[in-house]
């Protein structure tokens, strides 16, 4: 897999900040928080665009920040994927369509987490209109007529584009289309790409899976799904002089989430998610090699 490695500090996308227009309601959101209802242990209600669920049973009147009585327990609907938790899908019948502005140039957008046909992203600027559009397809190849025939059509969940224009008034139309379904889009990742170096052959990739399973004294199993989290191991030759750069971006996002792509040729190679660890390696004339370990968000 000689091909190069991208480090992005995704950008922080916010209702009246960089998400400036959306086609998603609060159609499938619970009920605004109303002080005089009188809701059960379990109910739902929303307020501002959160979502929380009542700890106790006849809680009227309790405010949603009683953490007595109130849990928050994740966005609502448009915003979840904006929120950093790839599991949780922002969803809508047959297109997500959101528009960004993030005042800033952009390297990467970041899908993660979809079930749609195709993905689209524009990029237009007022003066000059639009200066950048790509469709990608997430139908998955199909290698022989007899696959095309007999097997059923599988699709990707992850997409990532690059080679946007490097214009920091730009506004991106992002479209999750899955016509006659419902479009889910787990987050949206975007934010300027650090270009580090070649990613060397032999990365690994693989989950970390937070599902309960127990036996009885019978050998009989109980198995609990839970979420799962990606995990990423790899190693990259980076020139001497980007080498201060990565090992600042590394020191300063060491407990914050980033968004890394062991290759930009192949989309599922990314992880959301923590640098657990990485080590530099000082040891080839103009080159240094860095092992990094990702730990990904569920």
């Amino acid at each position: 897999m000689a091909s190069g490695a991208l480090f992005v500090e995704p950008l922080v996308i916010a209702t009246g900040g960089a998400l400036t227009s959306t086609n998603v309601d609060g159609s499938l959101d619970p009920a605004a928080y109303d002080a005089g209802h009188a809701y059960g242990l379990g109910d739902q209600a929303t307020s501002g665009e959160s979502v929380y669920q009542s700890l106790q049973a006849a809680n009227t009147g309790h405010a949603v920040s009683d953490a007595a009585w109130w849990v928050r327990v994740g966005a609502i609907n448009k915003m979840r994927m904006f929120d950093q938790k790839v599991g949780a899908q922002t969803e809508r019948a047959d297109t997500i369509v959101v528009e960004v502005t993030p005042a800033q140039v952009i390297g990467v957008v970041s899908l993660r987490n979809v079930q749609a046909t195709s993905v689209t992203v524009e990029q237009r600027t007022v003066a000059d209109g639009v200066i950048f559009t790509r469709t990608i397809s997430l139908d998955d190849p199909v290698s022989d007529w007899f696959e095309y025939f007999f097997n059923p059509i599988t699709r990707q969940s992850e997409v990532v584009f690059t080679g946007m224009l490097p214009f920091g008034d730009a506004i991106y139309k992002i479209t999750v289309d899955n016509t006659g379904g419902t479009a889910k889009c787990g987050e949206v990742l975007m934010g300027p790409a650090l270009e580090a170096g070649i990613t060397e052959g032999g990365v690994t990739t693989g989950i970390d899976d937070y599902s309960r399973i127990s036996a009885d004294e019978f050998g009989v199993r109980d198995i609990v799904e839970r979420d799962f989290a990606d995990n990423m191991e790899f190693t990259v030759y980076v020139p001497v002089v980007r080498s201060p750069t990565l090992v600042r971006f590394l020191t300063q996002n060491r407990a914050r989430p980033i968004l890394v792509l062991a290759s930009d040729a192949r989309p599922d190679a990314q992880v959301f998610g923590l640098a657990e660890s990485w080590r530099r390696t000082l040891s080839y004339p103009g080159t240094d090699v860095f092992n990094v370990s990702m730990k990904g968000l569920t």
